[in-house]
């Protein structure tokens, strides 16, 4: 099915069939490289959790914690009315984690040609 999205800028309910966010760069300003990547993943404690009754009945919810992550990505977190962690941007995370990937691919790479370097010359040290 298709998502039903209220902008709030024009006041006008569209029927979309991604997610309700704007990534055309025609809306955006102030771009900047992501600074945070595979560091704030590591960091993250994902989590099984159940709500309390007084919240709903989900059971065996996977997540994080919106305090813990708050002091890893704190952008990542929204705020009640009273300025305390209340929830945690699950889509957003999207971009944190494909940085994560870009740098362990990075690594890989390294790691890859360091050992095509360390095979040559185990070759020629045989073939002595």
């Amino acid at each position: 099915g298709d998502y039903v999205c209220y902008n709030t800028t024009t006041f006008e309910i569209e029927q979309n069939a991604t997610a309700c966010s704007l990534s055309s760069i025609r809306y955006k300003e102030n771009i900047r490289a992501l600074s945070y990547g595979l560091n704030e993943v590591l960091k993250l404690r994902p989590v099984f959790y159940d709500l309390k009754p007084e919240y709903g009945t989900a059971k065996n919810q996977a997540g994080f914690i919106a305090e813990e992550a708050e002091k890893i990505i704190p952008e990542l977190v929204s705020k009640d009315k009273e300025g305390k962690p209340n929830g945690f941007d699950y889509p957003k995370l999207t971009a944190v984690l494909v940085k994560a990937i870009q740098e362990l691919f990075g690594k890989l790479s390294g790691l890859d040609e360091r050992v095509t370097e360390l095979e040559a010359r185990i070759k020629a040290l045989e073939a002595n």
